[in-house]
């Protein structure tokens, strides 16, 4: 059953994504990563490698409904090119820079200094030898019932959060006036990576390298140019060779992507294995295929599928519990489901609010053969209001991400937004990053720091629609 479903799925998201590109072709790329990605998992998924719990129809109908409501909003979006000739050339689009050195260097030293307060933090409670000989330990053993991040100061969290905004604005050259040189700026990639995996956070090193992918994959214009004169011309405006400019773009491409694939999955491993996450769990039950088991890869397969089925399962849970307190080092295993009203999506805010019950954002393992605690980024629409909480979601996601998309070459704030809000599709079968502080951290820096900027230039951008 959960075999089929995939497949059907798959086969409707690939419908879609076609559709899409037929209706434009550029502003359908979110659209259309955001569908490979759904593919991918679900792929993988219905190779049954690891036999996940079955999941009935319902739930099913459940995930499907959001992922059209995604699809659906995606279109809606998407301007229908008008007396157009189609053109497969790529313009190049030159971005002004986001900020100046001396805003870049001031950003560096509010994250430098919070990332001295938590080393200290961690010096203090735990020895900073232990950071480098068993750092699983730090995360397994509490401080008075709360986490080893817990004693860092809040306003140091909150400039940790820096981090990869930090690192995209450093691996890119021409968002700083005035470039840095490329030494400058490898060495500083490579310091606030090693930064953010000494947080043990991986997650935070996936967001910039993501985030920075999408902004490489934002950077061409694709599709349709208008066939009207423009200031008095009577035909087209000259255009480079579309080979070259494709062949050039597509090179550029597929180093950052290599290498953004490279750097996390060593990333993954690494961290993994430092944190003593090395799948496990998974191996330990019969659910695991020997064929599996033997790649060595059980590890990276569980992260990539496992939150299909736990939305699946939870949505078919009627326990409307809520989960006990955390205690860090200690798993809390259940089917909670608890309706929420809110509370889930706000997340830490609620701590702000009198009288209102706080969910922990990292939510109690679920059983679907194997433990997991991700269910896709659906899952806290779902436990907030159900089906509708779902439907919406996905329909402001697919509209915003598309119409972002779309206008990203009006202003720097624009761009640097969309990229953003784009990176986290990416992420949409594991968790909903755009619900998370590092987010809005990052996404508010880029539009505070670029208030200033003028619009964006391009070598035609007299051209009233590119669309």
């Amino acid at each position: 059953m959960n075999s089929t479903w995939a497949l059907v799925v798959s086969l409707i998201l690939i419908v879609a994504s076609v559709l899409a590109r037929g209706i434009n072709r550029d502003g359908s790329r979110p659209l259309i990563w955001h569908n490979n990605v759904w593919l991918a998992t679900l792929l993988l998924y219905a190779t049954n490698l690891i036999a996940y719990d079955s999941s009935s129809s319902t739930a099913w109908l459940v995930l499907l409904s959001g992922l059209l409501a995604f699809n659906v909003a995606s279109m809606v979006a998407l301007p229908r090119p008008r007396n157009s000739v189609f053109s497969a050339d790529v313009e190049t689009v030159t971005l002004k820079p986001l900020l100046s050195r001396r805003v870049l260097f001031l950003a560096c030293a509010i994250y430098f200094v919070s990332f001295g307060l938590y080393l200290y933090n961690i010096h203090s409670n735990y020895g900073i030898g232990v950071l480098f000989s068993d750092p699983g330990s730090i995360r397994a053993i509490s401080l008075d019932g709360e986490s080893y991040l817990s004693r860092t100061p809040q306003l140091a969290r909150l400039g940790l959060n820096l981090g990869p905004v930090l690192l995209v604005i450093f691996a890119v050259r021409e968002s700083v006036q005035r470039p840095l040189g490329l030494l400058t700026r490898s060495v500083m990639v490579l310091i606030l990576m090693a930064t953010m995996l000494a947080m043990l956070q991986r997650t935070n090193l996936f967001m910039a390298i993501l985030w920075y992918l999408a902004y490489t994959m934002s950077r061409h214009h694709i599709g349709s140019v208008e066939k009207t004169p423009v200031r008095g011309r009577s035909s087209l405006p000259a255009k480079p060779n579309p080979a070259s400019i494709n062949a050039r773009r597509k090179k550029g491409f597929m180093v950052a992507a290599a290498g953004g694939v490279i750097v996390l999955v060593l990333a993954f491993q690494l961290m993994g294995s430092a944190l003593g996450k090395t799948g496990q769990q998974a191996l330990s039950t019969d659910r695991v295929s020997p064929e599996l088991e033997a790649s060595g890869l059980s590890n990276i397969y569980v992260y990539a599928t496992a939150a299909v089925p736990a939305f699946l399962k939870l949505v078919e849970s009627p326990n409307e519990q809520w989960p006990p307190e955390r205690v860090p080092g200690q798993q809390i295993v259940g089917d909670y489901n608890p309706q929420t009203y809110g509370v889930a999506t706000l997340g830490p805010l609620t701590e702000f609010v009198p009288g209102v019950r706080e969910w922990n954002p990292i939510a109690p393992f679920m059983n679907v053969g194997i433990l997991t605690n991700v269910f896709t980024w659906y899952e806290h629409p779902y436990r907030d209001f159900r089906l509708p909480g779902v439907v919406i979601f996905a329909s402001i996601m697919g509209f915003v991400s598309t119409r972002m998309f779309i206008d990203r070459f009006k202003s720097a704030q624009m761009y640097w937004a969309q990229s953003a809000v784009f990176s986290t599709l990416f992420l949409s079968t594991f968790v909903a990053k755009i619900g998370t502080a590092i987010f809005w951290v990052g996404l508010l820096f880029v539009v505070v720091v670029a208030l200033r900027s003028r619009k964006v230039s391009s070598p035609h951008s007299d051209i009233p629609d590119r669309s």
